[in-house]
């Protein structure tokens, strides 16, 4: 009886841990179901490195949802298609741009959407589109990445001049040396010369 009994109430506690564990999925699932998602999307130009799917999403710096596709525009693979999907609050309109931002010293990009005055309207897909499609604009982040291996490139040709330079001087400036320590050399053994001349004055002066 007593084992029966542990039984039970071993039971129990599992069939009130699982149907605590089923509410609680259940609620969470509701909150999310109860929640609108809207998808837009953006066409930038050029590299988007450091920004992959489920990157943030911020409006005015303030998170509203994340990214949900990256792929390569058709027949175009200089541009990267990004699909967002946002809050549905989220104040998207015809003015409101999009920029590639880098969150602090990490180097994960994130979509930072601006823009969007209260006279303009709210933005809707183009006919035959299936998102409504977010004006993109260059940002700091792309400028940086575009010259990036040109600015390497001059740094690389700067070095290489730097380098010229110092060996054509290289001789002129060995030959400077020698001659200050010749010169050195010389003021010094003139100066115990100095010294005895004067000593010499001192002596015939007395």
């Amino acid at each position: 009886m007593e084992i029966k009994s542990n039984n039970v109430l071993i039971g129990a506690f599992t069939l009130t841990a699982i149907v605590g564990i089923f509410l609680f999925l259940l609620w969470v699932s509701g909150v999310q179901l109860n929640k609108q998602f809207a998808y837009y999307k953006i066409v930038f130009d050029g590299s988007v490195s450091g920004l992959s799917e489920s990157g943030m999403v911020q409006y005015n710096g303030l998170p509203v949802g994340k990214v949900t596709d990256l792929y390569l525009k058709e027949n175009n693979p200089n541009k990267v298609v990004a699909v967002i999907e946002v809050d549905a609050r989220t104040p998207v309109k015809e003015d409101s741009v999009a920029q590639l931002e880098l969150s602090g010293l990490t180097g994960v990009a994130f979509i930072q959407l601006t823009g969007g005055s209260p006279e303009s309207r709210p933005l809707q897909p183009r006919p035959g589109a299936d998102y409504p499609r977010i004006r993109a604009a260059p940002s700091s982040l792309q400028d940086l990445l575009k010259a990036g291996p040109e600015t390497l490139q001059s740094a690389n040709e700067l070095m290489i001049e730097l380098n010229k330079v110092v060996k054509e001087n290289q001789k002129s400036v060995t030959e400077a040396l020698s001659n200050l320590a010749i010169m050195s050399k010389a003021l010094a053994e003139s100066s115990d010369d100095v010294t005895v001349a004067i000593d010499q004055l001192a002596d015939a002066s007395r």
